[in-house]
């Protein structure tokens, strides 16, 4: 199944939030782990795809964010976007 865009937008139905995703293979019995963050919480961008995401449909990249709870940062994940127009293709 191709994955686009749309799939992670987040909708008013389920409270505006939208997936993130982290690798916790630093840890023992790591893996991905998921979460659901509310759009508008503050984050901070750390990291980016430089292309846009080969098993999408063209239309999603990702952004590696650090989202910020309380004072300082305590979640950190890849939160899935809109691929520019300029790197699609590439």
């Amino acid at each position: 199944m191709i994955n686009d865009v749309k799939e992670y937008d987040a909708k008013p139905d389920f409270g505006n939030v939208v997936y993130f995703m982290t690798n916790t293979t630093s840890v023992r019995v790591g893996g991905v782990a998921r979460g659901m963050v509310r759009v508008g919480t503050p984050v901070a961008k750390v990291d980016t795809f430089a292309s846009c995401d080969p098993s999408s449909d063209g239309t999603l990249t990702w952004n590696y964010w650090s989202i910020r709870t309380g004072a300082r940062p305590r979640l950190y994940g890849w939160i899935p976007a809109r691929c520019p127009a300029r790197l699609r293709g590439r």
